[in-house]
């Protein structure tokens, strides 16, 4: 089958904006497990940008997936290997997400954020990618993708 790039343009434009929502909702939500985060712009525009980066994963990891298929509909027949594939993808770029946005000094943690001992990695944002992109692919499955021509 054919990769349609119309199709895969038009799923990655909806799995960007809702991934986008999805994740901007989880990031101002946890700013009290992150030191210094608040109400100011400031907190406001460094969850935008690590919602974008969220995003970008999610459509990276669709095209991932429809490049494997070689069908942009591929969620429409998404499997259990499908979804693991997903969520091993976001907590190993949940890891090491976390491990250089905390190197390079962009957030560091509270003593309310829960730790993963030995990696030494928040649980609230390294669940969060596997979580909302797994979340993202089934919201555009059930009220969009999958709706405008059946799959069996």
């Amino acid at each position: 089958m054919t990769l349609d790039r119309r199709t895969l343009n038009t799923a990655l434009v909806s799995i960007s904006g809702i991934a986008f929502v999805l994740n901007f909702t989880w990031e101002m939500l946890q700013m009290p497990l992150f030191e210094g985060m608040d109400w100011s712009p400031t907190s406001w525009t460094l969850c935008a940008a690590a919602s974008l980066g969220d995003a970008a994963f999610s459509a990276a990891a669709y095209t991932a997936l429809a490049l494997r298929h070689g069908e942009a509909r591929w969620v429409c027949r998404r499997d259990a290997r499908d979804v693991g594939w997903v969520v091993m993808g976001g907590l190993v770029a949940g890891v090491l997400g976390e491990w250089v946005s905390r190197a390079l000094g962009w957030w560091s943690y509270s003593d309310r954020m829960p730790l993963i001992p030995g990696l030494e990695v928040g649980v609230v944002p390294l669940v969060q990618l596997a979580v909302l992109t797994v979340a993202t692919f089934e919201l555009v499955r059930h009220f969009g993708l999958c709706l405008s021509r059946p799959h069996t």
